[in-house]
């Protein structure tokens, strides 16, 4: 699949998915660790979106993306 809208949208389905377990999980840790995958889909989710929005490739977005994570 090739659509960055779909992509975006599954990637922010599967972070409300996992945000749902990590409310049931009640370990601290395993909360914690849950809580950044969902951040990590979310950011993937983010990244589609900014390629909707310029019509970047996606090899161009994630490194720009991954540019900015290391600031």
């Amino acid at each position: 699949m090739d659509d960055p809208k779909a992509k975006a949208l599954i990637f922010r389905e599967r972070a409300e998915e996992v945000r749902n377990v990590a409310e049931m999980v009640k370990g601290e840790v395993a909360r914690k660790i849950l809580l950044r995958v969902v951040a990590d889909y979310e950011e993937l989710a983010r990244q589609q979106e900014a390629m909707l929005r310029a019509g970047e490739s996606p090899a161009r977005a994630a490194a720009s993306s991954a540019g900015r994570s290391a600031k």
